[in-house]
């Protein structure tokens, strides 16, 4: 090994290089000035947030052109608006009578003073047939109000009983009374009329009145509005503990105060400005803004760190304050660069998914990366240029556990590097194994903590009334024929059947229930049963509507060729939601004629719509993210078997965090869905930084080992410090109340430490196997250099 080496880096030598000093000199000659024009940008760009709004409803997670949103639209204009609202209040029964008197005031102020409310149904004012004799029928109120204690309470038992009104209007234990409320179409002119909907419903519970009666309220518009609040909560939280460990981490490596904060107020100034410019693109953000700030963070902190090490290492040879930081920033200036290069890439590729926000994300991020790159190379060099005496070189002759473990690793893989890359790449392999457990889980309930009041509310929903989740099916006639024949309505009778089987399905309505509630009423003797005969069918029809029903239009279009069924379920998983939908299409493919289409709409078919993008385009990003980064890497090493040689390190780390997911049982979701490409993106950044050192000196020695020995003890260092900043910050996910950031906080704190070792122990086997180099040195200069 040389004793000296001869390694003023000759990347210094390089136009790119000299750009890059004449730019820092710049900086720190006009420091007060480039510190003035950031900081009125900043606040500038920080007036813009209140800009900033969120959209997390189901459709926004489709793409434009998905067929499912027709489907919703025509529902829309034939049965209107498919969200809806279940509010559940606990029955006194001791005093049922107040409870029927609160609840009939409730679902009054609902239909007045809650927005696009159509009607507020309950126990209350639920219609009900009953006939007045001479085959006629009278649709009146369930409770007449006259009732005493104990008929009020057997009225209440009765409809608990009761299929068509069961875990709606009253839970199947008889505890708690229900309420539907029923939306009008949403106003097209207003931006986003959904929001106006949870406020409202949160300040009339809010009332005297109400506030200590426990009343559970859920549906679409409240659980988009909550999602917001956690997400806007969860984004300041994490950030601020991610950058409370960063900064402990970092004043560990550094052993300096400046070094500890300038990073970190760099980076919190970088967020504020990315979040800005965001504003100006008018893009909605959603729950996966939670990860933008310690993604900026972590990976713009990198740059920091590398900026910072490099500017000790020149202080240590001997130069001065200002002469260090102008060399060690231009030495680390083009990989900083190349990695940012690369990490956007990895962003931008999440273009490769049709789920519109996943694509925002991608180019929120990318834009952030070049921000955190913009602001290290402003902020840190004029930061740490001002007081009289230089940061310590933190004693850097002297070696730590760090630069003595870096060497031992170098020494070990050198002498036996087919060793070393076997056993690695064998353990890499059954880990990986576990990808074909992965399971698809984008169920938005399931994928809340139990912990948080949001789970808690739809999970008692789930248990005590009608389920917290909606499925619609329309069938529709193909030639325009009328569908409300006893032919029809036998088979759409069958299908609910087969529906209530599935245990999951907690209730399934549809016009058969008003058939068969004529039925008893007019003809009691036959109990409740469809009519057998056309003409039955017809006059029990006409009699519900001439006695005042008004259920009709919720399941059958006015043209009488659309028949609805409104299911609704637990809450249920991606592969759950699969099964209902598959056990839908199939079961009116072979039941019913072929004159009759079946759609199916509703958060459940959301679901499988969502996981079906999601998993196609997860393959599509991750190619185009491979293809890109493996480009750039060929171009920068000026090398095609070093460029996809240095591959292989990069997509291990993916195989194996996704492969622990499966031996570990935890689903891929929506946010994992962007792990692979986004992990290759950020881990090959260790790579750039290996190899450039690696290929400096092997341009120079001519000699595999000590290019690898120098790489691994020069690049070793600040790649254990960034990683471990990485790591760190993203762990801090494994906070949040989303088990899909948890998952996310995990398995990338794995990859990218496997992605270290991959870099220090792989990476350099790898090279002295293959010797992908040709040496360029002659001899007697490789012996001199010795």
């Amino acid at each position: 090994m040389s004793s000296q080496w001869k390694l003023d880096d000759p990347l210094n030598q390089s136009k790119v290089n000299l750009h890059f000093q004449a730019w820092v000199r710049f900086i720190i000659r006009f420091r007060y000035w480039v510190i003035l024009a950031t900081v009125l940008l900043v606040v500038g760009l920080f007036t813009r947030l209140e800009t900033l709004t969120f959209e997390n409803s189901n459709e926004s997670f489709l793409p434009v052109n998905s067929s499912l949103i027709a489907e919703m639209e025509r529902f829309k204009a034939t049965f209107g608006n498919e969200d809806t609202l279940v509010l559940a209040m606990p029955l006194s029964e001791t005093a049922p009578e107040t409870t029927i008197a609160l609840l009939n005031q409730l679902t009054l102020e609902l239909e007045t003073s809650v927005p696009y409310v159509r009607a507020a149904t309950g126990i209350n004012n639920l219609e009900k047939m009953r006939s007045v004799g001479d085959g006629a029928i009278v649709i009146d109120t369930y409770l007449s109000g006259t009732e005493s204690t104990s008929q009020l309470l057997e009225k209440i038992h009765q409809l608990s009983q009761d299929e068509l009104y069961q875990g709606l209007f009253v839970s199947r234990d008889g505890q708690y009374l229900g309420v539907l409320v029923e939306l009008y179409p949403y106003p097209t002119d207003e931006v986003d009329p959904r929001k106006n909907i949870a406020p409202a419903i949160a300040a009339l519970l809010e009332k005297e009145v109400y506030r200590d009666l426990g009343i559970v309220a859920v549906g679409d518009p409240i659980f988009d509005a909550e999602m917001e609040q956690i997400s806007n909560d969860e984004t300041g939280t994490l950030w601020l503990i991610a950058l409370g460990l960063e900064m402990l981490i970092i004043a560990y490596f550094t052993r300096s105060v400046r070094l500890t904060w300038v990073p970190i107020l760099v980076m919190a100034l970088a967020n504020i400005a990315v979040f800005g410019l965001i504003s100006f693109i008018g893009w909605k953000l959603t729950f996966f803004v939670t990860i933008v700030p310690s993604l900026i963070m972590c990976i713009g902190m990198a740059d920091c760190i590398h900026i910072g090490c490099a500017y000790q290492d020149e202080l240590a040879s001997g130069k001065s304050k200002n002469d260090a930081l102008v060399s060690g920033s231009a030495k680390v200036a083009l990989p900083c660069f190349l990695t940012t290069l690369t990490t956007a890439i990895g962003f931008l590729s999440f273009q490769g998914t049709a789920i519109i926000p996943i694509g925002q994300l991608g180019v929120y991020c990318a834009i952030g990366v070049f921000v955190a790159l913009v602001f290290s190379y402003c902020l840190v060099p004029s930061l740490l240029s001002f007081g009289r005496k230089p940061i310590s070189a933190m004693n850097r002759h002297k070696k730590d556990w760090i630069d003595v473990s870096l060497e031992k690793m170098a020494e070990s893989v050198i002498r036996a590097p087919k060793v070393w890359a076997a056993g690695f790449l064998a353990t890499s392999l059954v880990m990986a194994a576990g990808i074909a457990f992965v399971s698809l889980d984008t169920s938005p309930i399931e994928n809340l903590s139990p912990r948080t009041e949001l789970r808690q509310k739809a999970d008692f929903i789930d248990q005590k009334m009608g389920g917290a989740m909606t499925l619609d099916i329309v069938l529709s006639s193909r030639d325009d024929s009328p569908l409300l024949t006893v032919d029809t309505l036998t088979r759409v009778e069958a299908l609910v059947a087969a529906l209530k089987t599935n245990p999951h399905v907690v209730t399934a309505r549809s016009i058969v229930d008003i058939v068969k509630e004529s039925n008893r009423v007019l003809l009691p003797e036959q109990g409740s049963a469809l009519p057998t005969q056309q003409g039955t069918l017809s006059d029990f029809l006409f009699l519900y509507e001439m006695g005042g029903g008004e259920m009709l239009d919720q399941f059958v279009s006015f043209d009488s060729k659309q028949i609805r069924i409104a299911v609704r379920t637990r809450a249920v998983s991606t592969e759950q939601s699969y099964a209902i939908i598959q056990q839908v299409e199939s079961y009116v493919a072979s039941t019913f004629d072929t004159h009759i289409d079946a759609s199916v709409t509703g958060p459940i078919v959301h679901i499988k719509e969502t996981s079906d993008y999601l998993s196609k385009g997860q393959f599509d990003s991750f190619i185009w993210a491979f293809v890109a980064i493996s480009l750039v890497l060929i171009v920068v090493l000026k090398s095609w078997s070093l460029g996809l040689l240095s591959l292989l390190p990069n997509v291990l780390p993916i195989l194996v965090s996704v492969g622990l997911m499966g031996w570990l049982d935890m689903p891929l979701s929506q946010s994992l869905i962007i792990f692979s490409p986004l992990i290759l993106g950020v881990a090959v950044d260790d790579t750039i930084h290996f190899l450039s050192r690696f290929k400096v000196a092997f341009d120079q020695e001519g000699d595999y080992a000590e290019a690898i020995r120098y790489a691994i003890t020069k690049a070793g260092r600040p790649l254990v410090f960034t990683t471990t900043i990485l790591s760190t910050g993203f762990s801090v996910l494994t906070l949040s109340v989303l088990n899909e950031s948890v998952i996310f906080g995990y398995m990338s704190g794995m990859a990218f430490s496997w992605a270290l070792l991959a870099d220090l122990i792989l990476l350099p086997a790898l090279l002295l196997i293959f010797k992908p180099l040709k040496n360029t040195q002659p001899l007697n200069s490789v012996q001199a250099n010795r």
